[in-house]
């Protein structure tokens, strides 16, 4: 049985997404650039807090610090 992820006010979560079998979620800087354009629009409709993140062709990391909105607010925008 699959557990509900812990979605606590005040605690940090990394959030990693990976392509399936290694491709690529980013095929150019334009589309890194599109991505991070969209993060920072999210970020500001929400009082989620982004304290480091990581790009790469096939995933992306964000650690993230989880203020009054629930985590799962923030993945559906």
């Amino acid at each position: 049985m699959k557990r509900a992820r812990i979605d606590k006010r005040g605690y940090f979560y990394l959030i990693t997404v990976k392509g399936q079998r290694n491709n690529p979620l980013f095929f150019s800087n334009d589309d890194r650039g599109a991505f991070l354009n969209i993060l920072k629009k999210v970020l500001d409709e929400t009082d989620i807090s982004l304290f480091a993140y990581s790009i790469t062709r096939i995933e992306y990391q964000l650690l993230l610090y989880r203020h009054n909105i629930p985590l799962k607010t923030f993945m559906s925008k």
